[in-house]
């Protein structure tokens, strides 16, 4: 598909577009037009006198366009402070968790590979491992004030009770955080601090639900504006 526009609109010049793919992200800096050309393709869709003697075809010819997109009259402009408001809420969950207990939901991580908890009800145990069955015990004393001479013949029961307190969707995502903020920047857990936390560019998958009628579009191209300026700030960095 060809986008071939012959007239001037606003600040739009004529241009003829490369051949396209059936699915187009339009994407540039502020005032380069996208909203003009969305604009214009809308206008012009439903016959608008405004836009009558502006000539925009697309090849092949289109028969019917979606030009209104998708409404989120929730969406509110994203600033610096709101991000730090977003990174800050998974930053005192993360501050929260003991040594332990870190290492618990690294271990289950690790063990569950995408992190879905959906089976916690599951009776089993997730390892049988004297590693696995310390690290639970641990977990679970410091979870429910308890001791570990108290804790005999640790099963699946132990191990549900705990999931339900600890391995929740928050502590999941506060864990992926620090885990991604570890790897950016090169340190152990004992070394990160809270600067690093704001200064990792994150996965959108981090950020929020990755969900096309209730994710926060907002949130994702935020993440990816800041991943930009970051890699545009590595590459000149190592260019000089």
């Amino acid at each position: 598909m060809k986008i071939i526009l012959q007239d001037d609109y606003l600040s739009l010049k004529p241009f003829e577009s490369e051949e396209l793919t059936d699915f187009v992200v339009i994407t540039g800096k502020n005032g380069s037009g996208k909203t003009q050309l969305l604009n214009l393709i809308s206008l012009k869709s439903n016959n608008d006198p405004k836009v009558i003697s502006k000539r925009i075809e697309f090849q092949p010819a289109i028969s019917k366009i979606q030009a209104e997109g998708i409404i989120k009259n929730s969406s509110s402009a994203i600033n610096h402070d709101q991000w730090k408001k977003i990174v800050g809420a998974k930053l005192d969950i993360y501050k929260n968790l003991t040594p332990t207990k870190r290492e618990m939901l690294r271990y289950v991580i690790e063990a569950q590979g995408n992190g879905d908890f959906q089976d916690v009800e599951q009776k089993s145990m997730l390892s049988t491992t004297e590693k696995y069955i310390l690290l639970l015990k641990k977990s679970y004393a410091e979870t429910f004030n308890s001791t570990l001479d108290k804790l005999i013949n640790v099963n699946w029961n132990y191990q549900i009770a705990l999931f339900r307190q600890l391995i929740t969707p928050a502590n999941i995502l506060a864990m992926k955080f620090a885990n991604a903020v570890m790897k950016y920047s090169k340190k152990n857990d004992d070394q990160i601090s809270d600067v690093d936390f704001f200064n990792t560019p994150h996965d959108e998958s981090l950020i929020d639900i990755n969900d096309l009628f209730t994710s926060q579009i907002e949130l994702v191209f935020y993440n990816y504006a800041k991943r930009r300026h970051d890699n545009d700030y590595k590459f000149l960095e190592v260019s000089n």
